[in-house]
């Protein structure tokens, strides 16, 4: 957890070459439910970092946090990215880790 928050607080004291910020809003008619997410997105040094944090609300429950995700997107070639993303619960313990090359055409 500490070494989020420092990754964190690092990037963005770090220079930045853009950030975005993106939100997402949901309803699911066969759950009756609600979910938000919330996205940062930003260049480090050439290397693409995103963080987000969803949460969610079913019909007459309180509002939940669902969890975290933190990505890094790295080019190895102009059309060819490495990515990975950690997921974390809402108690910020990792529930999967996801490892890739993206192609595009």
């Amino acid at each position: 957890m500490k070494t989020l928050i420092t990754t964190i607080a690092l990037l963005a004291l770090a220079p930045a070459a853009y950030a975005e910020v993106a939100t997402t809003t949901e309803y699911s008619f066969e759950d009756k439910a609600i979910s938000l997410g919330v996205d940062y997105g930003t260049n480090v040094y050439g290397i693409d970092w995103s963080f987000g944090a969803d949460f969610s609300k079913a019909n007459g429950a309180s509002s939940t946090f669902d969890g975290t995700s933190v990505g890094i997107s790295y080019g190895l070639a102009p059309q060819v990215n490495f990515y990975s993303v950690l997921e974390l619960d809402n108690d910020f313990v990792r529930e999967d880790v996801t490892v890739g090359v993206k192609y595009t055409f």
